[in-house]
């Protein structure tokens, strides 16, 4: 019997150092800090992935959000936005106040909003916020 990929997983895992001290930097820091380990920043490709995260931020003391994976071309005022690994998003949660900046923000981060919600926002690449990276985990099955 053979090994074969059979299910694709998604782990999500925050950037944290203690309980306290959370690493920061601008979207492309930390999109490099995530590829360097095998991971991309996250992708939220559906409700359940957003549920996930949103649980995993509930206790957090973050209050200007932590990076996803989401981008929009700096070319075009009306670029559609994509996920840093490239396909345009189809499930979305954006922030009730989104956009904030749609000339001017070309990178989404995870913000929360009112009675524990989260939502998606535009935001300056280079505001230094925390991130969620994610990591694909491949579950094998003999054939």
């Amino acid at each position: 019997m053979v090994p074969a990929l059979a299910l694709e997983e998604w782990r999500f895992f925050i950037m944290e150092y203690g309980e306290q001290c959370v690493m920061m930097a601008g979207i492309y820091q930390t999109l490099q800090w995530c590829v360097e380990r095998w991971a991309t920043l996250a992708h939220i490709l559906n409700a359940m992935a957003h549920e996930y995260i949103t649980q995993m931020l509930q206790d957090k003391a973050i209050t200007d959000g932590v990076w996803i994976g989401l981008e929009r071309s700096m070319l075009f005022t009306c670029s559609p936005w994509l996920w840093t690994s490239g396909p345009y998003v189809k499930y979305a949660s954006w922030h009730q106040e989104f956009p904030k900046h749609p000339v001017s923000m070309f990178c989404g981060k995870l913000l929360k909003e009112e009675q524990d919600r989260f939502g998606w926002m535009d935001a300056c690449c280079h505001e230094r916020l925390p991130f969620i990276c994610q990591v694909t985990l491949f579950v094998g099955t003999n054939l």
